[in-house]
């Protein structure tokens, strides 16, 4: 899935292996309603309509059974972890902590998303101004993954205890490729071998970029896009390959595959570019400024993403070796300082315990 449902899958297995007991709860793909255990994690999936996942926004609707299983499992746990404020479940989880005195953190993965759709913009505001204020407001702690979310959040909520705290990368599974190993992922991901691929992970929305990212096709390059099938409305282009929704093994393999990763992201600060950089690739990066709270400074190419000036510099790049090997040797000196998951966790276990121990 997104990089959110990443973050929560990390979290969780890594609270559940330092001998927490973990319960998540979370909407379902198709066919995967029900309760499993995963990685120690006790995970329930549960039935939602994603009517507006055809507009490209992330936002399941969910039926009664939220209130019935977030009832049983806020009254079961000494601290909740609610993952963003602008969704259902959130403010559901939210609102039975306050009713039972549960204490809560949350992780806030984005600020406001700069939307093309005024409606979406609207509806965030609306958010923000009134169950998502409580949501923040009556948290013990917000954990904002960037010092640029948690300067929005402190410019909306002064009052909201707030502290940083960046997201990790598994560095065993995000490395450079070994000798030999990017010609052998290409063959066995399909992939041209003797040209420079520009590579794009991510769901194929507005807030990802990918409507821009698609039209930058050029003669000098290909585009390779994970994240799902062409869209119907996207026309058939040598310049363009598709690769499907990955696992996160073989995305992995896609980074390693390619020579050039690009996020055009808007309003967030998704982990791709480190994941990226881990990977051994050169980076571009949208001139954003949650993007540039990621402090990947030197290690990326940041640009004003336009089909037309992503054209040219991935043109450039493609036709200068020299320049690709220098952007990718300074993403290898910054891909140094991007902390671990065990380095999140400890963190996040302090505060969590400290929370569910009356701290606040």
């Amino acid at each position: 899935m997104g990089g959110l449902e990443v973050v929560a899958q990390r979290v969780a297995s890594g609270l559940a292996a330092r001998g927490h007991r973990v319960e998540v709860l979370t909407s379902a793909s198709p066919g995967r309603v029900g309760r499993t255990v995963e990685d120690g994690v006790v995970v329930r999936r549960m039935r939602v309509a994603n009517w507006f996942e055809r507009r490209g926004i992330p936002f399941p609707i969910f039926g009664p059974s939220l209130l019935r299983h977030a009832w049983a499992a806020v009254r079961r746990a000494d601290v909740v972890h609610v993952h963003d404020m602008l969704y259902v479940s959130s403010w559901v989880a939210a609102l039975l902590c306050r009713l039972t005195r549960t204490p809560y953190v949350v992780t806030q993965h984005v600020g406001m998303v700069e939307h093309p759709s005024r409606v979406v913009r609207l509806v965030q505001w609306l958010v923000l101004r009134t169950v998502g204020t409580l949501v923040l407001t009556g948290a013990a702690r917000v954990l904002p993954i960037s010092p640029v979310i948690e300067q929005w959040t402190l410019s909306k909520l002064p009052r909201t205890r707030t502290q940083v705290l960046r997201n990790g990368v598994e560095r065993t599974r995000f490395r450079p490729p070994r000798p030999g190993e990017k010609e052998e992922l290409r063959r066995l991901l399909g992939l041209p071998q003797d040209e420079v691929l520009v590579l794009y992970v991510g769901r194929f929305v507005p807030k990802k970029g990918y409507d821009v990212v698609s039209r930058a096709i050029g003669e000098a390059y290909r585009l390779v896009f994970v994240g799902g099938d062409r869209p119907a409305d996207v026309p058939e282009s040598e310049h363009r390959l598709y690769l499907g929704a990955l696992d996160p093994d073989v995305t992995a393999d896609a980074y390693r595959a390619c020579d050039v990763f690009v996020c055009a992201s808007v309003g967030e600060g998704p982990m791709t570019p480190m994941e990226a950089l881990l990977c051994g690739e050169a980076v571009v990066v949208n001139a954003d400024p949650a993007m540039r709270a990621l402090g990947l400074g030197d290690g990326v190419v940041e640009l004003e993403v336009t089909p037309d000036a992503l054209r040219d510099l991935l043109t450039d790049l493609a036709r200068d070796p020299v320049a690709l090997d220098t952007l990718r040797a300074r993403g290898q000196e910054v891909a140094r300082t991007i902390p671990t998951w065990n380095a999140h966790l400890d963190v996040l276990e302090a505060v969590l315990e400290e929370v569910a121990g009356g701290g606040g």
